[in-house]
């Protein structure tokens, strides 16, 4: 998986129980506590996200939300690069 490899994630972490998620660690925002919410952090706006967390989170959320909410007039959007997303 791409997403692997730009995170530098090897075969040796792969099968270490519970370290897959220190992975996905800066995907949340935090509250005002510093505690994780359950809202993932806009690929589209947010400057702390790396590349490689951009691109995850983009196709990720597209695809979550796909059916339910990327439509407008009877248009669905193409991909999670479609310039009308806003």
């Amino acid at each position: 998986m791409d997403f692997y490899k730009a995170a530098g994630y090897t075969s040796l972490e792969n099968f270490t129980i519970g370290d897959q998620t220190r992975l996905y660690n800066n995907l949340y925002e935090l509250d005002s506590k510093g505690n994780k919410t359950m809202r993932f952090k806009n690929p589209y706006t947010d400057s702390s996200l790396k590349d490689y967390e951009r691109t995850f989170l983009k196709k990720a959320l597209f695809y979550f939300n796909k059916y339910n909410f990327l439509k407008t007039d009877n248009k669905q959007f193409i991909s999670e690069n479609d310039p009308a997303i806003p």
